[in-house]
């Protein structure tokens, strides 16, 4: 409870500023809350229902809450499998060699992809209701989307290539989750371990219950814990709601999960449930046709990148470089070529972070 009591006020703002003057003039802004808050009541409760033992060593416990690399954001770790991995970390080049390739690949989603389609999400949230088309909504709320994704994964790739080089195990957070063939399937593979948490400690117990009761309760609360705020509150509501419909018509459709996903994906951008409304409404066509010449405009702008966003989001990217590296023919070249892949990668993001300063994750996480 007092987990929950610090959680809920160290994300409120007019509370944050009641007990912290100096939090209003931005000198002073909590960090990390959100994730290790999780890991504090994970433990507790996986004591109480002795899955584990109390931990005796407050250097290791600290280590547990405190792990540099994933402090700021994530991923949340059970403390009995952070305790396999912390029991015998091993460093060697391989190792090494591995946990660098981690951290540039998800230095490059970050900076190559989220950085360039964020500003697309800006333009589109300065246009006037009034003279937005469709299309034009349709191309902002999908580079936010996009973005989003881009820049918390690869922030949570760099958090596991730094573990690597350490010798410790961060498990994945994102499975290329777009475009699949179902809203379940897409949520199993999005902010993996946080969804896993609330599966554990809040859907598996309510669900005893009732499921629709358990879904709804977790979603919204995943939500209020991205922020507590009213939309991300009605994004909890629509994908427990729909998750719930899904699994008691057994019915499964990328168009439904697409659908589904847009709409509630309005609601997570927008700071009110005014501007999420109008925006859903000018998706439809509601506010300047379908079409106009500005559409046109960012669409030839930006759909290269959109391309690659969406390629390398799902499933397509992945099984094509699993197939690669499978074949007897192609694997030895692909070995070769890989290395200067990555120092080329690395360049390129290293050279967009000195050239602008603001880059994706600021933009993206303050």
């Amino acid at each position: 409870c007092l987990n929950i009591i610090l959680l809920t006020a160290l994300k409120t703002k007019p509370i944050l500023s009641l007990i912290m003057p100096m939090y209003s003039q931005n000198i002073f802004l909590p960090v990390c809350v959100s994730f290790f808050m999780l890991e504090f009541i994970g433990y507790i409760t996986d004591i109480k229902n002795e899955k584990i033992f109390a931990e005796k060593n407050y250097h290791l416990f600290a280590l547990y809450i405190l792990f540099f690399p994933r402090f700021l954001m994530g991923a949340v770790t059970s403390y009995q499998d952070f305790y396999i991995f912390s029991k015998r970390p091993r460093i060697n080049l391989s190792i090494l060699g591995r946990g660098l390739v981690i951290f540039i690949k998800g230095l490059s989603k970050n900076i190559i992809i989220g950085r360039y389609l964020y500003p697309l999400w800006n333009i589109v949230k300065e246009i006037e209701p009034e003279k937005l088309s469709a299309l034009s909504a349709f191309l902002g709320i999908s580079a936010f989307i996009f973005s989003f994704y881009f820049c918390l994964s690869g922030i949570l790739d760099m958090s596991a290539g730094i573990s690597c080089c350490f010798g410790y195990k961060i498990p994945n957070d994102f499975d290329h989750p777009f475009f699949t063939s179902g809203l379940s399937d897409f949520l199993s593979r999005w902010h993996i371990n946080t969804v896993k948490w609330f599966r554990e400690y809040i859907f598996n117990p309510l669900k005893k219950i009732s499921g629709t009761l358990a879904s709804v309760s977790a979603w919204v609360l995943i939500g209020l814990w991205y922020e507590l705020s009213w939309n991300k509150l009605i994004w909890g509501l629509i994908i427990g709601l729909a998750l719930s419909l899904e699994r008691f018509a057994k019915f499964r459709n990328i168009i439904y999960t697409l659908a589904v996903s847009l709409v509630s994906w309005i609601f997570f951008s927008q700071s009110s449930v005014g501007d999420s409304l109008i925006l859903i409404k000018a998706l439809f066509g509601g506010c300047h046709g379908f079409v106009d010449s500005l559409s046109f405009y960012l669409l030839k702008s930006y759909i290269v990148i959109l391309l690659i966003a969406v390629y390398t989001s799902t499933d397509l990217f992945k099984n094509l470089s699993e197939k690669i590296k499978d074949n007897e023919y192609l694997s030895v070249p692909f070995g070769i070529v890989m290395p200067f892949v990555d120092i080329f990668l690395l360049i390129i993001s290293l050279s967009a972070i000195v050239s602008d300063g603001n880059h994706s994750l600021s933009l993206m996480f303050g």
